[in-house]
């Protein structure tokens, strides 16, 4: 038997062809055979425009290598840009919004030199003692008044966060903590201030050093927001909403 194929019945079955990576051609039959090609060359072109995504950049605003380690360990590629910004705040300003304004207002100061594809991470953390900033210390004796003033007590950590894009799509958000001390005696205050030396730490300390393991007694909410990332959150945020991929990493073992 012979077989006569029109070129009606070519565009039929193009009608419902499907591209190698999953997206169809589109309906053609109303094209005149000797555009066939041409138009499905064009439609296979914008099928592989629109399946890749321009690849997203993270900046991370922070010194903080505690900042540094989070993100790193929360599987993200990420380029440290910090900016010089006045982080005093009025005395009526709200102690508890105080971290999340401090995060929008770096975010804002990194925006004008984001370049293309480029997101911002912006955080500042705070600790609060009585509805009081407890700031990063002066000095050693200001580092040891402050922790004689959390031993024995309870206190809220606030870390704020603000994730910006190029184009001013912003969302900021806090997390809180609450973490209690025990009664320390003054010569372990000194221990730990000589040190570890935590002059660069909101509260005059860090929960991941010494004084976390020897001090606190209960921790209310994200070990992650005390040290000064809010990480089950932000993860949500930079691939959820902002579509950030993570760093692809081999883990298969192969059988030796």
């Amino acid at each position: 038997k012979r077989w006569i194929v029109t070129a009606g019945m070519i565009c039929s079955a193009l009608t419902t062809a499907t591209l190698a990576n999953g997206c169809t051609l589109g309906t053609i039959s109303q094209h005149p055979f000797a555009k066939l090609k041409a138009h499905a060359s064009r439609s296979a072109d914008d099928c592989g425009a629109n399946s890749s995504p321009s690849p997203k950049k993270l900046v991370l605003a922070s010194q903080s290598p505690r900042r540094r380690e989070l993100l790193s360990a929360l599987g993200f590629d990420f380029e440290v840009r910090s900016q010089n910004v006045d982080e005093s705040v009025d005395s009526g300003f709200p102690a508890r919004e105080v971290a999340l304004h401090l995060a929008r207002k770096k975010a804002a100061a990194a925006v004008p030199n984001l370049r293309p594809g480029e997101i911002i991470v912006a955080a500042d953390t705070t600790v609060l003692l009585d509805n009081q900033v407890l700031g990063k210390p002066v000095d050693r004796s200001d580092a040891i008044t402050t922790l004689m003033k959390l031993s024995g007590r309870s206190h809220e950590v606030v870390t704020g966060v603000c994730v910006t894009d190029e184009h001013g799509k912003s969302e900021a958000f806090e997390d809180i903590a609450l973490v209690t001390f025990r009664n320390l005696e003054k010569w372990e205050i000194e221990h730990y201030v000589d040190n570890y030396k935590p002059f660069d730490k909101a509260g005059s300390y860090g929960i991941q050093d010494w004084i976390g393991m020897a001090a606190v007694t209960q921790l209310n909410g994200s070990y992650f927001t005390v040290m000064g990332l809010p990480v089950h959150k932000l993860y949500r945020v930079l691939t959820v909403n902002f579509s950030v991929p993570m760093k692809i990493t081999n883990t298969k073992k192969t059988d030796e």
